[in-house]
């Protein structure tokens, strides 16, 4: 039994919770920005729950097209789509307190 296809399972769990996670932290915004562009300023917003949306389904799919990949390599990428993920919410909370 190969453990890839249990990797990929918990991978999309993770990424639903931080989606969860992320609209609870960011409820009281209506948009949320997506794209960064001179000066580190946003200039593209989109509605929180689009924003929060793309990443764990962009994610999920990369997983999927990694699924018949050894685990460790679908658990390396994981953790790259999570720490990505991670990393827009930290750039949001620094935009909406620099507001």
């Amino acid at each position: 039994m190969t453990l890839a296809p249990l990797v990929v399972c918990l991978g999309v769990a993770l990424f639903a919770l931080l989606a969860l996670l992320g609209d609870r932290q960011f409820s009281e915004q209506e948009r949320l920005p997506v794209r960064w562009g001179r000066g580190a300023q946003p200039d593209t917003y989109v509605s929180r729950r689009v924003g929060l949306a793309f990443f764990p389904v962009i994610s999920t799919m990369t997983l999927l097209l990694l699924c018949r990949q050894p685990a460790y390599i679908i658990s390396v990428a994981l953790l790259i789509l999570a720490t990505a993920n991670l990393s827009y919410f930290r750039a949001i909370s620094r935009k909406l307190q620099d507001a």
